[in-house]
């Protein structure tokens, strides 16, 4: 029975994982087609940096330290505890991010000027606009992490994957919308804009699966809990072990920025495209990996 159940949500994980790797790529293909490897096209990951990278890391240590605390505390005091607890994690890290996001937005072009080597102006111009659009999805991003730990601590592996579809749809309406009219001036920031609201909409589908799982937003925060405090603690670890990839990057990105045009873009697509066959052949080799723990013995 549970060999059945094991190998029913690996192949439901890696049938979701490709669909949606898919649609990112096919995301991606649209972006450059609309800008190709041009001056906007190269600051856009530039904005990007910042927020999705480095914080998505910070997001995601604290998502995956958050499930051993939630699940302690679910069990031994009940789900409605699991849930203040969870509403204490969301609303500190929420508070954070804002000031992290108002700070970004008033240093944008400063913070950028950190992660270029020798870039042109026009690219920094871009650049620092679009950072402060950008930095704002942090308040979305902190906040979906944390439930879609919530989901997978609850049993549900499937619905955090899939967060990601509103999220793309958001963005493909936005490069749509470049095209035409006003937004066609516009361009590249509308595009910004659509990642932001992607984000939004992440964040609403997780909401709407949480509350399945008894899930009530309420304002709490706790600064003092000795469980978030611990949580904290134990996050450093996860993340720079997380954290390393995105390290090469910033680095592969600033030595680009002192190159030809059009470089950095040039890059970043490749990377979407390493990222997404990377991303399906570990799924193969997880769901093997979980088919071999759970196979029925040979011996009965």
């Amino acid at each position: 029975m549970q060999f059945k159940k094991a190998t029913k949500i690996a192949l439901q994980l890696f049938a979701v994982t490709v669909f949606t790797k898919l649609i990112g790529f096919i995301r991606e293909v649209a972006f450059g087609a609309r800008f190709g490897t041009s001056i906007k096209a190269d600051a856009f990951p530039l904005a990007l940096q910042l927020p999705n990278i480095l914080f998505a890391s910070v997001f995601a240590a604290f998502s995956t330290s958050f499930i051993p605390f939630y699940t302690e505390i679910r069990e031994k005091k009940g789900g409605d505890e699991g849930v203040r607890f969870t509403n204490s994690v969301i609303n500190t890290l929420l508070l954070a991010s804002s000031v992290v996001a108002i700070l970004g937005f008033i240093f944008s072009k400063q913070l950028i000027l950190l992660q270029v080597h020798a870039s042109k102006s026009e690219q920094i111009f871009y650049a620092s606009r679009l950072l402060k659009i950008t930095i704002f999805m942090i308040l979305f991003t902190s906040s979906a992490n944390i439930l879609q730990g919530f989901l997978q601590a609850n049993g549900n592996f499937i619905k955090p994957v899939l967060s990601s579809i509103p999220f793309n749809l958001a963005i493909f309406v936005a490069i749509f919308l470049s095209y035409f009219g006003y937004f066609k001036k516009i361009d590249i920031y509308i595009v910004a804009v659509g990642f932001v609201f992607g984000y939004f909409l992440s964040l609403v589908y997780q909401l709407y699966n949480a509350k399945k799982y008894g899930f009530k937003f309420y304002p709490v925060v706790g600064l003092k809990d000795r469980n978030i405090i611990n949580m904290i603690k134990f996050s450093f670890p996860v993340f720079i072990s997380s954290s390393m990839a995105q390290v090469y990057t910033f680095i592969d990105r600033y030595l680009l920025t002192g190159t030809s045009s059009g470089a950095v873009a040039a890059v970043a697509y490749a990377g979407k495209l390493n990222d997404m066959v990377v991303g399906v052949f570990l799924f193969i080799y997880l769901g093997f990996s979980i088919f071999n723990t759970f196979k029925p013995s040979s011996k009965g």
